[in-house]
């Protein structure tokens, strides 16, 4: 267990235990300690984020595409994707076609009537 100078870190059931920094008479320095844990919590909470490997139409071929088939009433397989520039999709299949875009506050959202195609 930590004294009073001391902080635990439980990250994936491994602890770390971080001794605080002190001045001259021995009490922990607060400024120094709110630096270390502000770069601590940082560094933790941006792994993973990077968008490097980020593609939008993949994405909405994964996520977004459960509106289209229900909208649609066309099975996934049956539906073909195109990007239409910015967060626009358009979807056809089975006869019909419409634009989605997102992800948003909604998720994935039909911006257009369903048209009939022939």
């Amino acid at each position: 267990m930590p004294s009073n100078y001391e902080f635990g870190l439980k990250i994936n059931t491994i602890y770390f235990i971080f001794q605080l920094p002190t001045d001259l008479k021995g009490k922990p320095v607060k400024k120094t300690l709110n630096t270390v844990l502000t770069t601590i919590i940082v560094s933790l909470s941006t792994q993973g984020c990077s968008t490097a490997n980020y593609n939008p139409l993949e994405y909405f071929q994964t996520v977004g595409i459960g509106v289209a088939v229900y909208e649609l009433e066309c099975a996934k397989d049956k539906l073909d994707v195109v990007s239409l520039g910015g967060a626009s999709y358009g979807v056809m299949g089975c006869g019909k076609k419409a634009i989605y875009v997102g992800p948003g506050e909604s998720g994935f959202v039909r911006t257009s009537d369903i048209k009939i195609i022939k």
